[in-house]
């Protein structure tokens, strides 16, 4: 079965895609957007509880048309941030999200900013130049040192940033600091637990949708735990490891052949109680949708959660549009690239005057604007 969701893109995608995308639907909401309010989740409980609940699980797929992106990947997003004095404490310190921040003198090896691509959306990279941010330096007290040439902030509050911090001395040191502080928020389940998981799904304000996670790795992937931390707040998010026969038929797969990791997001066909649930699962196709990382599994999310939310049980809230639109992940992840809707700008972004260069792709209307950020020297 095929399903076209929204407006697809092809994948993988830039971060600067699905935020045209979004843009685009908050000028087409009435296409997107059902004004009903769902059933009170009481009545589902009562319901289901009385008859049982029975899930039937149908796998559907996105069709997405190929088309060219406008920037080549190294180019897509602005992964090294410049840190002063002046932004320091409210980027790096008031952020829960893990940081690197590289300190230099004019050049960075190339090997950081590798690193800073493969962990993109597991932290966050910055950079102090020790020469022109003599105070900043001062301030954190830095120690100038070839053992020092970066300090990772772990994921947390800014009284734990301002005492667990740590120095290392290569990417690789903080690669391995990213990914042993990044929480795993999901449910670990098996097939008993899924009536508690869906339950608990459709409890929230807003209600969240069920999302299942099959993996053979006890341990998440660092990418996949910053997803999970990321959209908590309207994705319930339960892992499966090592799941067996019994497992998979108990959300509804019967013959399904699954090849892991796999995501599925459960959707309901409507928003009222009745003796079976229902549910269509949405799979993530990588051979369609592009390899399985964050970027890619971010456009995924919003284009599940801009179709389906209407029908989402519980109080899905899809009468509310910063909730249809996530507009809270909106306004952390597009720090990572510029974009702008023609004829006006994002609020509280400072536009480039004169970008470096710029490729414009054109959209129903929509411009798009894909800025190459200008880095510093590389040290080769």
């Amino acid at each position: 079965m095929h399903c076209s969701i929204g407006r697809c893109f092809p994948l993988p995608a830039s971060l600067t895609l699905l935020l045209a995308d979004f843009f685009y639907s908050i000028y087409h909401t009435s296409t997107l957007i059902h004004l009903e309010m769902s059933v009170l989740l009481l009545s589902f409980v009562i319901c289901s509880c009385a008859y049982g609940m029975e899930t039937i699980v149908k796998t559907k797929h996105f069709d997405i048309p190929s088309q060219e992106t406008p920037l080549p990947p190294s180019e897509k997003f602005l992964d090294i941030f410049p840190l002063t004095t002046d932004n320091f404490t409210e980027s790096v310190m008031k952020n829960k999200d893990p940081w690197v921040v590289i300190f230099h003198e004019g050049s960075i090896p190339r090997a950081w900013k590798t690193m800073a691509a493969s962990l993109r959306g597991s932290a966050w990279f910055g950079m102090v130049d020790i020469n022109s941010e003599e105070k900043l330096v001062k301030k954190i007290k830095y120690e100038n040192s070839t053992d020092n040439l970066a300090r990772v902030y772990p994921y947390g509050l800014p009284a734990k940033k301002k005492n667990s911090w740590k120095y290392v001395k290569n990417a690789e040191q903080a690669r391995l600091a990213v990914i042993e502080c990044i929480p795993d928020t999901s449910l670990k389940i098996k097939g008993r637990d899924v009536q508690d998981f869906l339950f608990e799904s459709f409890a929230t304000n807003p209600s969240r949708f069920p999302a299942v996670f099959f993996t053979n790795e006890e341990e998440s992937p660092s990418f996949i735990r910053a997803i999970y931390v990321r959209f908590q707040k309207y994705f319930n998010f339960a892992r499966f490891v090592l799941p067996t026969v019994e497992d998979m038929r108990a959300i509804g797969l019967q013959e399904e052949i699954i090849d892991m990791p796999s995501l599925y997001i459960l959707v309901t066909p409507d928003a009222g109680p009745t003796e079976k649930i229902n549910f269509n699962a949405i799979e993530y196709r990588p051979q369609i949708m592009g390899t399985m990382n964050y970027p890619n599994i971010l456009q995924f999310l919003f284009m599940v959660n801009h179709q389906f939310r209407h029908q989402l049980q519980g109080d899905n809230k899809s009468n509310n549009l910063t909730i249809m639109n996530m507009q809270d992940v909106v306004e952390i992840e597009q720090k990572r690239f510029e974009i702008m809707v023609k004829g006006k700008k994002q609020p509280g972004r400072k536009q480039p005057e004169a970008p470096k260069k710029e490729e414009k792709v054109k959209v129903p209307d929509i411009e798009k604007t894909a800025t190459q950020h200008t880095s510093i020297k590389d040290e080769l």
